[in-house]
């Protein structure tokens, strides 16, 4: 296990870093004490614990282990002493928030002739009428057009795996759709292809029968 997760403890740079705020924060409310805003440094903090969580196996295909939020809030109060950041409601809000934007910016960047700018500033550079066709495709991409998104890179090594899954999932349940009969969720049929699509990913190119290591 790291030092940062074991011992709490990170580079003086990285805590010294303002860090590029931009994209995903949310901004609550005046006077509303369940919403506010996160600093660059708390920002920095909850993606260097995430990705540590990550690193030291705290994550699966399917989701962070149980007690993962708590985790990252001893992580945040040991390393910024006078947070008042909580599990709820905004840890959970914050990482949520995340997610979205990930899953929203991967579905935009999969797109042919779409991208980053080539300013470096994580803006999505493309013309009218692709991003007319993105909008229509996924109404949470309305406002994110002109926003900077310098966090992608590092949502994608903490998320990438769930939009793996959630994709094979869908595709399989798009093409059961095709043949005129979609299983039910909880049916045998569809839990034991979840769990194949699972496996695949767990365990590439090797014997599905085995777990992985």
């Amino acid at each position: 296990m790291s030092d940062f997760v074991s011992q709490g403890t990170l580079s003086e740079k990285s805590l010294d870093t303002d860090g590029p705020g931009g994209g995903g924060r949310v901004v609550g409310a005046k006077g509303d004490r369940s919403r506010r805003s996160w600093s660059p440094r708390e920002e920095e903090v909850l993606l260097l614990a995430l990705k540590d969580l990550v690193s030291n196996r705290w994550k699966s295909d399917n989701g962070f282990r149980a007690g993962y939020l708590t985790r990252v809030e001893e992580i945040l109060k040991r390393e910024l002493p006078t947070t008042d950041m909580k599990v709820h409601p905004h840890i959970h809000s914050k990482i949520n928030t995340w997610k979205r934007c990930y899953h929203s910016l991967s579905l935009i960047l999969d797109r042919s002739g779409v991208g980053f700018n080539s300013d470096g500033d994580w803006k999505i550079e493309c013309n009218d009428e692709q991003w007319a066709q993105i909008v229509k495709a996924d109404s949470n991409a309305r406002y994110m057009r002109y926003k900077a998104w310098p966090y992608y890179e590092d949502w994608k090594h903490i998320y990438g795996k769930d939009r793996a899954a959630g994709m094979r999932v869908e595709g399989m349940t798009q093409a059961y759709s095709k043949m005129g009969a979609v299983p039910s969720p909880n049916s045998e049929t569809f839990v034991d292809a979840v769990n194949m699509i699972l496996d695949d990913l767990l365990n590439p190119g090797g014997d599905p029968r085995k777990p992985s290591n």
